[in-house]
């Protein structure tokens, strides 16, 4: 992980987008093409940010239990292996 906070970014990175275009004025439509250069980008960075974020930075899932390799103390599987008898009794 790098340190940045990458999921606020990616929150935050198209509010701050929206906020840049309330202040583009475009009552005559003269600034279509601006509008949509700012969209695009803001998306862009969103999505670099988000990939950036992926995979690699979350944590990883411990392994899962087999019955053989790491069965309780006192215990051993029984022929089925969905249940288990006590060793105790055996």
């Amino acid at each position: 992980m790098t340190g940045l906070p990458m999921l606020s970014l990616a929150i935050l990175l198209p509010v701050l987008g929206a906020i840049v275009l309330l202040f583009v004025s475009n009552r005559d439509g003269s600034k279509d093409g601006l509008i949509r250069t700012i969209t695009f980008g803001v998306s862009l960075v969103t999505f670099a940010v988000t990939r950036a974020s992926g995979p690699g930075s979350t944590p990883r899932r411990p392994p899962s239990r087999s019955s053989s390799s790491s069965a309780t103390p006192g215990f051993r599987p029984s022929a089925s292996s969905t249940t288990w008898a006590s060793t105790a009794s055996a």
